[in-house]
């Protein structure tokens, strides 16, 4: 019998062989569909930036060893529609967040690091600003900076993902109802404070789950609650260490601000530090944020449930990190400790590397792999050598520490889910986006 936590990583194989195009246009391997589903009301999209099978199946393999299963993701797997999603963007079969996001927001394949323009400079129309247009409620909920590619990609529109500043005006003159994220150091710092422009343009600002509480559901909210990104799971709420809400606190909140709408909303989740625990090649830093993703998973699942006009539909934007769950050859097995023990780490590798509590280390192709050292600078081979020997102690090993062309999940229920069965193109989520958002609603219809 193959060891468990093996089976999904063949699965990914599998797409990866049999599925060479990087044409983003290409319809072959799509799903023909020839009834259309009901058109849903209100739509929650959650993205696990970063998130392929490999990540969903380290959370299965840590609920089974804890005896924590089912988890809210396998639970939406067997009560909904699961299908799979290919990534490439126009110029590359491995995409980048911000040409997976425009795609997913927009329906339409464009170049990596462009932020839903299109080639020759023109803004391309989001699902959030077409619910917006059609009258409903939107939020944006994530534990990246707001002003992250794959949120952005959502509600600005720009050449270049790095241009977070200037992202960072375009969020405070859109129309969103609600935000809640990191980032705030591109709203209040000395060199660009935009806190006048916040409460001109009729936001409330919130920098603590303290004043988040006190908001009214007719109150417009801009929730910055850390400099940067919102901390690792490992990393908060110890002594000494920073403060940040949940996931799951931030969607609850979410939920609650937006869900007595009469006419209906889109909200998009994002579990952002998935994807930079896997480039920094630490699986404790992975799981924890897959853990916590799924808490925020359940949240909404339980909205949907009681909302069943409402589409819940998670996917990811690419996988990171070629994530491996393995063992050696004789004894060296993998068991059920090697999960449980990735739970017991104090810190993330990032965090433990700030404290001294480790050390870059020195560049041994024996631990970072012979052949990852002809894809990378010295300086990079560096940083994520401490991480592949600190997860190598899981019997965890990484291909890359970038993102990886393996397809990813994508699971839906309610209103519009069927559609999501099979395998397809990213642009098919947008395009179904776009298309329901579009619709005009009729107050408490």
């Amino acid at each position: 019998m193959m060891p468990r936590g093996l089976w999904i990583l063949g699965l990914a194989a599998a797409f990866v062989v049999g599925c060479g195009s990087n044409n983003p246009d290409s319809t072959a391997g799509q799903t023909a569909h020839t009834e259309e589903p009901a058109a849903p009301r209100s739509v929650i999209l959650i993205i696990g930036d970063g998130m392929g099978p490999q990540q969903l199946g380290l959370l299965l393999d840590w609920a089974a060893a804890a005896d924590r299963a089912p988890t809210a993701l396998e639970r939406l797997m067997n009560s909904g529609t699961t299908g799979y999603i290919r990534t490439a963007s126009i110029d590359s079969p491995a995409t980048d967040s911000a040409a997976a996001a425009t795609a997913i927001a927009c329906g339409v394949a464009e170049k990596n690091q462009v932020v839903a323009m299109t080639q020759d400079g023109r803004p391309i129309p989001t699902a959030m600003e077409d619910a917006i247009a059609s009258g409903r409620k939107t939020g944006l909920v994530t534990t990246t900076r707001v002003t992250h590619a794959t949120p952005a990609c959502f509600i600005t529109h720009i050449d270049h993902r790095d241009k977070e500043e200037e992202i960072a005006v375009q969020i405070v003159d859109s129309k969103v109802d609600l935000i809640l994220g990191g980032g705030a150091q591109y709203f209040l710092s000395q060199r660009q404070n935009l806190r006048d422009q916040i409460a001109k343009r009729g936001w409330r600002l919130v920098e603590d789950m303290e004043t988040l509480g006190e908001v009214q559901n007719t109150d417009r909210v801009l929730g910055l609650f850390a400099k940067s990104h919102l901390p690792y799971v490992l990393d908060r709420d110890q002594p000494g260490e920073e403060t940040a809400p949940t996931l799951a606190e931030l969607t609850e909140k979410a939920l609650q601000h937006l869900g007595p709408s009469s006419t209906g909303f889109f909200l998009m989740i994002e579990g952002g530090r998935i994807d930079h625990a896997a480039h920094a090649n630490d699986v404790a830093g992975i799981l924890g944020e897959m853990r916590e993703f799924d808490d925020a998973v359940a949240v909404a699942m339980d909205y949907q449930r009681k909302n069943p006009s409402t589409l819940l539909l998670l996917t990811a934007d690419h996988e990171t990190g070629g994530l491996c769950v393995t063992y050696g050859d004789g004894d060296d097995v993998l068991t059920d400790e090697h999960i449980l023990a990735m739970t017991r780490a104090k810190n993330s590798v990032e965090i433990a590397i700030e404290k001294n509590e480790l050390k870059l280390g020195p560049l041994d192709p024996s631990v970072f792999g012979v052949g990852r050292t002809k894809f990378y600078s010295p300086a990079y081979y560096a940083s994520n050598y401490t991480g592949l020997k600190e997860s190598a102690k899981y019997k965890v090993s990484f291909g890359t520490g970038n993102h990886s062309t393996t397809p990813v999940p994508v699971i839906a229920r309610g209103p519009g889910a069927t559609l999501f069965g099979g395998l397809h193109r990213n642009t098919w989520i947008g395009q179904h986006l776009r298309k329901w958002m579009q619709r005009p609603v009729k107050p408490g219809g």
